[in-house]
């Protein structure tokens, strides 16, 4: 058996790791301890200390309990691991014990840790101690009747908001859009089954903003403007699908337009992605008729030659009356 004093790396066995914290307030005064086994487990103890003490003689009592509770456990091999610098390093022996309080606590612990092959003090940050410390405040805060049987805490993980897992499993089968309802109530006047008056009342408020044009209902704003009900998830298959592009106007983007670059557009954005125009209809005379469009090498390339007309979608300039 031996103490370790270094404070490098911790040894890469099996052994068993203590996570302890103490806790002191003016509610009263708590201790908690974790036991982790090689393989992740944790057990985790608490205890409410039921006279006066200093906060460095909880952390001591937690180091105390956790280590009795490994001793049951008949583990051999222990990692011990506080945020209490204090009682680390004097249990390591680097620091002297001069509080007549805590004197005895240490003696104890070193007489308990005789029963192990090996066993090793850490200082651990308050950060990475959340659990003994949680267990300990919890420990100072609750008033424990003696003649009541507390039973253990069941600790479980929420994925989702508690609206969410109220869902009804048939909903989740549901391949009907949200409007669906809304839908067959201004269609047919028809409620959706099982629907309480409640449901019913709800529906037909929200159905009085809504209007149906053969089989597409539309929402109606208050400037009277129609808006179409879609379904989220069909826009967002067609989105992720490229069906709309990234830009809903612009085929290609260019930091300048200049001659080259109008020609280039012709050929790459127009020509190779939708075949031959038969006219280009412009309301910018200059973009497409220019030297660079009439002088192109290639044969292939000649709009001219293409026999591609152009044509204007308003007057370039109006005439003088």
């Amino acid at each position: 058996m031996y103490v370790a004093i270094a404070e490098g790396d911790m040894p890469e066995n099996h052994s068993w790791k203590l996570n302890f914290d103490g806790a002191s307030n003016v509610v009263g005064n708590g201790v908690g301890a974790v036991l982790i086994s090689p393989n992740g487990d944790h057990y985790l103890f608490t205890c409410k200390l039921d006279f006066d003490c200093t906060n460095n003689m909880t952390e001591y009592k937690a180091c105390i309990m956790g280590i009795r509770a490994a001793i049951d456990r008949e583990i051999k091999v222990l990692e011990v691991c506080g945020d209490s610098a204090l009682v680390i390093y004097q249990l390591k022996g680097e620091w002297e014990t001069r509080d007549p309080k805590l004197i005895s606590y240490r003696k104890l612990i070193l007489e308990l840790i005789e029963k192990f092959d090996d066993i090793t003090f850490h200082y651990l940050p308050r950060s990475e101690n959340q659990m003994a410390d949680a267990l300990a405040t919890l420990a100072s805060m609750v008033k424990v009747n003696e003649q009541e049987d507390m039973k253990q805490i069941q600790m479980s993980i929420c994925e989702a908001p508690a609206h969410c897992c109220n869902v009804d499993e048939e909903e989740e089968r549901d391949d009907h859009p949200w409007y669906h309802d809304i839908l067959q109530y201004v269609k047919s006047r028809a409620y959706p089954d099982k629907a309480t008056e409640n449901d019913k009342r709800t529906l037909r408020r929200l159905a009085s903003d809504y209007v149906l044009d053969g089989e597409v209902l539309y929402k109606k704003r208050k400037d009277q403007v129609l808006l179409r009900c879609v379904d989220a998830k069909k826009i967002l298959e067609e989105v992720h699908d490229g069906v709309c592009g990234t830009h809903a106007n612009d085929a290609a983007s260019y930091a300048n337009v200049t001659k080259s670059a109008v020609s280039k557009f012709l050929k790459k954005e127009i020509i190779c992605r939708y075949g031959m125009p038969e006219r280009i209809v412009s309301d910018n005379a200059l973009n497409l008729n220019n030297s660079a469009i009439a002088e192109m090498d290639s044969p292939v390339d000649n709009v001219a030659r293409l026999q591609i007309s152009s044509a204007l979608s308003s007057l370039s300039r109006s005439e003088a009356g």
